[in-house]
């Protein structure tokens, strides 16, 4: 049985007290730890209080705190009792200057705040951070979501932190009159103690016309289109900046540019080079050099083959290369959301209005009159004509978010740090995290923290004049000429913003990749994909794009045939991408087609055969057909149809290849029927008749080939042995491109004769590790290197000569359709033989069968 007892008046008092820095349910497991477990056991629990008696506690706390209920005489109260308590101000009240109900809104800043700001106004350092941020005030009945705005200023010495609010304002309206009426409040009680007017060198604030607005009315006393007309006349005719500037945070900016390219259907790497180059016009601080770079952005993502988008583009990677800006952007800078940043589109009103619109608009009209109509064959991997049109809607305020305005200050970019920072140490430091809080309980908690950073602010700068002093007074002593060196340099991190950094990769306007490189990168549906073992896809693919490039025939006929099998399409596809030397994203079309065991993947492996992604997928060109014959005249089954997708050929001497393809055709073997009807076995003789490909005689045949001889060491294996030229079916091909399996580093490689007479290797490993030597001629030296271990054959690539191609289109097929290439597989057995078939002789019918495990051989 548990022994429990009230809680006396002291203890009450005491739990208060601890209840102010830790919260119920913490207390309750503090008090746990440190009770008697053997009284605990027992049942007295009376030094440990229950949570619900915490709770209590608590609740009674906070409520002897609050004077009323609702938030304006709550605020009216505080403000009372804070005027009470402190001595005499100039001001009319101590903190809280201002209260209001509809809307809710509070107004507060003290003597010494003011008192600062004058300070550094003197000293010409006045520069100010103004930004609003919600969450630290729940949400009151009758009113909107309140926020919390802060004026901030930057202070060089002080103990307590570099960053101060001058002046802070509860709101629970976010329009432009109401922002206006705290800063000229603000303004009004500034000028009221110094005899001077309030006159910033500069406001930063986020991309928000509402306090844009409030600001150049109360600080420039103007509105838009009159500020950016004062601007362009600084800029054009060399006038002194005699007003506040109003800049807008870079990082909010080129965020909210970041978030509206994301919608434009462009590459990643696209839009990395417009980011970048966007970045070099905010670090700009002259006008020329915004006009010089937007004649280059222009070039390069508006021309699709201008002859001028390689000089325009050398220029912005020059430029982004040797001019990086860095950016002294607080790595924990606080991402907000788009409600919290209260920003807004430029209205059409400024954007037809402003001077900055005609002069930079003209600047592009008259880029595009001089890069037009000169065209070249090399199309422009950046052509993106739909971020133009987001830049465009900027230009109007471009005095605004970049740095041509900045110069006098010494500074070419700027953002919003010391407001985040503020709301930071507000939030973390200041309220402990505890947010949500009611309107007076977090003015009386922001009062004691702001009088605690202005006193020490102030005794900073009363220590650091004294030190200063005292070194005026040193330097006069006269010392001898041995003194050494004492101090040491400190180190200081530059913190870099990723949004300013030089990329580390840039895309060139020709890919410096001149055949395929093993493995690599691409993205497709918004997604980076990266490549690994892509050898079992780059030879094949490589050689039926030289085979299109050579053959023009054969291009036209896979054009012809995209209706009538998928592997048409993609291969003009991969042919496209190849073309303008998108390696990686031919592959990746291709495999996102074929392959679906990469769905949802970001890394795709492509590990296995050369049959398993590309041989497997040329079914409808590579399928052949042949029938079992049987002569008996009583026979239940007289004909067998058999089909086979691919074509395997068994070859152990390549100079014997046109006798292993009449073998695969058509072999003299005949067969003993064993069908039954009626317990009757038929006395028949069967044979294979000769093989035809099901949809016409192909212009290209991938063969595959299946030996039992290793090509090194082996003459008969290597490239030089390939017959000129191999019949099949009365059609003549050229081997054009051969595959090799080096069985010691897993990899495939290839050879090809479609750039001459003479063979080349292609590697793509070694065009990944040197770009330009993957696709060479294959010298003696060359071949003897590359057969050093065990090899096996691929494939080989057969293609139809034009000179046959007039009667192919004659020949008959299963469904009087021609087709262009054949395939044959090496992952899958098949029952191959010979057949002799002839009207005359159908009774002589002779097969023979051989089971083979046959490897791939592409044939054109």
């Amino acid at each position: 049985m548990s022994f429990k007892r009230r809680t006396s008046a002291v203890e009450r008092d005491n739990l208060k007290q601890m209840l102010g820095e830790f919260t119920p349910m913490h207390l309750h497991t503090k008090k746990l730890a440190a009770a008697d477990e053997e009284k605990l056991i027992m049942g007295n629990s009376n030094q440990v209080p229950t949570l619900g008696v915490l709770q209590k506690i608590s609740s009674q706390k906070n409520l002897e705190n609050r004077m009323e209920v609702h938030p304006l005489l709550d605020c009216l109260k505080i403000q009372e009792s804070q005027d009470l308590n402190q001595k005499f101000t100039p001001l009319k009240h101590q903190y809280i200057q201002f209260v209001a109900g509809s809307p809710f809104a509070t107004h507060m800043y003290t003597v010494k705040q003011l008192q600062l700001l004058k300070d550094l106004q003197k000293d010409e350092k006045l520069l100010l951070y103004l930004d609003a941020t919600g969450s630290v005030v729940a949400k009151q009945n009758g009113y909107k979501r309140i926020l919390y705005y802060a004026l901030c200023c930057p202070v060089q010495s002080t103990t307590s932190g570099t960053t101060v609010a001058a002046a802070e304002m509860l709101s629970s309206d976010q329009s432009t009159p109401t922002i206006q009426h705290w800063l000229n409040c603000l303004n009004r009680d500034f000028t009221y103690m110094f005899k001077q007017s309030l006159q910033p060198q500069k406001i930063e604030t986020d991309f928000s016309w509402a306090i844009i607005h409030a600001t150049l009315q109360t600080f420039c006393q103007t509105n838009v289109h009159r500020y950016l007309q004062q601007c362009i006349e600084v800029c054009m005719e060399g006038k002194p900046c005699t007003f506040t500037v109003v800049h807008i945070c870079a990082a909010h900016m080129l965020k909210l540019l970041c978030n509206k390219i994301a919608k434009a259907k462009c590459p990643r790497e696209t839009r990395a080079l417009f980011l970048h180059s966007f970045a070099l016009i905010q670090n700009a601080s002259k006008l020329a050099d915004i006009q010089s770079l937007l004649q280059d952005i222009c070039t390069v993502f508006s021309e699709r083959n201008g002859l001028f988008t390689l000089d325009s583009l050398q220029a912005l990677q020059t430029k982004i290369h040797d001019l990086p800006v860095i950016a002294a952007v607080d790595e924990e800078f606080e991402e907000k959301t788009l409600k919290e940043i209260l920003t807004e589109s430029t209205p059409k009103t400024i954007i037809h209005g402003s001077p900055f619109t005609k002069l930079l608009e003209k600047t592009l009209e008259t880029q595009n009159t001089q890069v037009s109509g000169a065209v070249c064959s090399q199309v422009n991997p950046y052509y993106c004509p739909r971020l133009i049109e987001i830049l465009k809607s900027y230009l109007a305020t471009v005095p605004l978010w970049t740095g041509i305005m900045l110069h006098h200050l010494g500074k070419t970019r700027d953002t919003n740090t010391q407001a985040e920072n503020w709301f930071r140490t507000t939030k973390v430091i200041t309220l402990k995290n505890k947010l949500h809080r009611r309107p007076g309980d977090f003015i009386q908690i922001m009062y004691e923290f702001i009088c605690g950073r202005i006193r020490g602010v102030s005794i900073s700068s009363i220590r650091q004049s004294k030190v200063n002093q005292k070194d005026t007074d040193d330097s006069q002593i006269d010392l001898s000429l041995s003194q050494e060196e004492k101090w040491r340099k400190r180190r200081e991190k530059k913190k870099k913003s990723k949004y300013y950094n030089p990329p580390k990769q840039m895309q060139s306007m020709e890919s410096i990749y001149t055949s395929p490189p093993w493995c690599g990168r691409g993205q497709i549906a918004k997604k980076t994909i990266s490549l690994r073992n892509t050898c079992t896809i780059d030879n094949l693919l490589y050689f039926l794009f030289l085979a299109m490039k050579k053959a023009p025939f054969l291009l036209s006929e896979i054009q012809n045939k995209q209706t009538f099998d998928r592997c048409f399409r993609l291969l003009l596809m991969v042919y496209n991408h190849f073309v303008m030397r998108q390696w990686s994203l031919g592959r990746i079309s291709w495999l996102d087609q074929t392959s679906d065991q990469f769905k949802g993947k970001q890394l795709w492996d492509t590990f296995g055969t050369e049959q398993e992604f590309v041989v497997c997928h040329l079914k409808y060109t590579l399928q052949t057909t042949r029938q079992f014959v049987c002569n008996g005249h009583n026979c239940p089954n007289p004909a067998k149809e058999y089909k086979y997708d691919t074509v395997a050929v068994l070859c152990n001497d390549l100079s014997q290849l046109q006798e292993s393809f009449d073998k695969w055709s058509f072999t003299e073997h005949y067969f003993n029927c064993t069908e039954r009807r009626l317990g009757c076995v038929c006395h028949g003789r069967r044979a294979y008749t000769r093989r035809i490909f099901t949809n016409g005689m192909p212009a290209f045949i991938a063969v595959s080939i299946d030996s039992v001889v290793s090509s090194n060491g082996h003459p008969e294996m290597l490239p030089a042995a390939i017959q000129p030229a191999v019949i099949i079916n009365s059609t003549r091909y050229k081997p054009v491109a051969i595959t090799y399996h080096l069985s010691e580093k897993n990899h495939f490689i290839g050879f090809h004769r479609l750039s001459g007479d003479h063979w080349n290797l292609y590697d793509g490993m070694k065009e990944r590790k040197q770009p330009g030597s993957g696709d060479q001629s294959a010298t003696a030296e060359i071949m003897n290197s590359m057969f050093t271990s065990e090899c096996t054959i691929g494939h080989i690539l057969l293609l139809r000569t034009e000179v046959e191609q007039g009667e192919a289109d004659k020949k008959t097929s299963h469904n009087d359709l021609d087709d262009t290439i054949i395939m044959i597989s090496s992952d899958e057995e098949y029952g191959d033989g010979c057949i002799k078939t002839s009207a005359d002789e159908e009774d002589d019918a002779v097969i023979i069968v051989h089971t083979l495990k046959l490897t791939s051989i592409i044939v054109f």
